[in-house]
């Protein structure tokens, strides 16, 4: 007979076969998603931008010949990311540059650059001989150049000067131009004009912050995008800085399912970033501490620069479940880029660490790691203090409740309620199976079991549609303090134990 469709529909005598629904199942989340709030010098602004790959992301905040040495960019490059993700900050009376092509005194061509910013006044408009040779027709070539690399885009055989159809560049695909529009017939004049009326804008705290819970721009646009799992600026400057660290940190606990990654200004003795941390006190802040200098992608010279991007890529290549303070070798590599440090803290690492601080140090072989991955709340609540706890805590919260969304509204009756009952178990028990399989990479719990749920469910509740269900879950600690307990000299003797 097969398989039926229904029972109520098969008035049949006989054996059937039938698909049976199977119970949700919770995929885990991605846990590598970095969004970084900065002033690039190119791209739009005001929106959470993804890229396919490093070149496209490249060439939408910096091309080829734009200014690569902001903090913004250099935040970007020598780290590894799994997925990067990024908002440009403007100030509000930003503007985009753009030029007029012009025959003689009459403007014939309006261009206008893609994007908004004063990077747009270093591009240049070439109106040059046609490529077909035809005397009306001409080619424009749009280009940005510094000392080590350029952006050149070439648009041929354009023709607006009334005799025959009119022909206007395609910048669909451009990296550079928005629009270009005909503002009269005419052949324009060969030569070279430089775009005006790029403007940044006052860039200042309420620029990075936008407007709170309503996902505008800046930080706040962060807001739109559920997977980001860490968030970062730039170097906003001194005067920005404890207004901005303000807002990231508000910005992570309103979401409820990322860290804030925080710093002080750069030349902070150990004094200083005790008082700053202080300000920033969270479950859901990373304090880093230790501005460090790398190298350039232009020419190689050395930059100083803010430790809150390489933290965030270091905690995005790390298990949930896992310390980014891991003294592993995979995770010097990934501080790599460090050549040395601005202020090395030494001993008091230790005391920074107590204070919430997660400090950068340098290992003796060389290399650089962090002392301790702790979350700026440790002074204060202990049990809370590991940045790890919160990362694999929110690794199963995101995970079950979006694998269960599909069940929001669904009758609440007990054959619904088990299946997501069912889907909860597998999950944690596959979580509990991988602490014996490469734990250092996988995440993983120690143990987990369901608690009262006659208690947690009062029948008013259930009445209303309120479902709890209450698990309690042991994670891992990372091995902090290994002590190897030696007795030694000349006078130690063996003692064989009894059979």
């Amino acid at each position: 007979m097969g398989f039926v469709q229904s029972r109520a529909t098969n008035n049949r005598h006989g054996i059937f076969a039938e698909e049976r629904k199977s119970n949700p199942v919770v995929q885990a989340i991605g846990t590598g998603v970095v969004c970084i709030v900065g002033h690039f010098p190119w791209g739009p602004d005001g929106e959470v931008m993804v890229f396919p790959d490093t070149a496209t992301r490249n060439r939408t905040i910096a091309p080829n010949g734009m200014t690569r040495t902001g903090s913004a960019y250099l935040a970007t490059i020598r780290k590894a990311w799994p997925d990067l993700r990024l908002v440009r900050v403007l100030g509000a009376n930003a503007a985009a540059a753009g030029a007029s092509l012009n025959a003689s005194a009459l403007a014939v061509l309006a261009l206008v650059l893609k994007y908004r910013g004063a990077e747009g006044n270093n591009v240049t408009v070439t109106t040059q001989a046609a490529t077909d040779g035809v005397a009306l027709h001409f080619d424009l070539v749009v280009s940005v150049a510094n000392s080590a690399k350029s952006t050149v885009e070439l648009y041929p055989n354009l023709n607006v000067s009334g005799v025959g159809a009119d022909v206007l560049p395609d910048v669909s695909k451009s990296a550079l131009v928005g629009s270009v529009s005909k503002s009269a017939a005419g052949r324009p004049d060969n030569g070279t004009v430089t775009c005006t009326g790029g403007l940044d804008g006052t860039i200042n705290a309420a620029s990075y912050s936008g407007v709170a819970e309503t996902g505008d721009y800046g930080i706040a646009a962060c807001e739109n995008d559920q997977d980001i799992r860490f968030v970062v600026t730039d170097d906003v400057g001194s005067a920005n800085r404890a207004a901005v660290n303000a807002a990231l940190i508000a910005h992570a606990q309103y979401m409820g399912n990322r860290a804030a990654i925080v710093y002080g200004d750069s030349g902070l003795e150990p004094a200083g970033v005790a008082t700053t941390v202080a300000l920033n006190r969270s479950g859901r802040a990373i304090f880093v501490d230790g501005w460090y200098f790398m190298s350039d992608d232009t020419d190689g010279t050395l930059r100083l620069v803010a430790p809150g991007a390489l933290t965030a890529s270091v905690c995005a290549n790390v298990s949930p479940s896992t310390s980014p303070s891991w003294k592993d070798p995979e995770i010097q590599a990934l501080m790599s880029s460090i050549v040395k440090l601005e202020t090395p803290r030494g001993a008091i690492a230790g005391k920074q660490t107590l204070n919430g601080v997660m400090t950068i140090i340098q290992e003796s072989g060389g290399g650089y790691t962090f002392e301790a991955g702790v979350l700026t709340i440790a002074p204060v609540e202990d049990g809370k203090k590991r940045i790890s706890r919160m990362r694999i805590g929110d690794y199963i919260a995101v995970s079950i409740t979006l694998a269960l969304r599909p069940m929001n509204d669904a009758p609440s009756v007990p054959v619904t309620r088990q299946r997501m009952i069912a889907a909860v178990t597998d999950f944690l028990d596959r979580l509990k199976l991988a602490q014996n399989s490469d734990p250092e990479h996988q995440p993983h719990i120690l143990d987990w079991w369901w608690g009262d749920f006659s208690e947690a469910n009062p029948q008013v509740d259930v009445q209303r549609g309120i479902f709890v269900m209450p698990v309690n879950v042991e994670t891992s600690a990372g091995l902090e303090q290994v002590y190897l307990s030696m007795q030694f000299g000349e006078n130690v003797t063996r003692v064989l134990a009894a059979a």
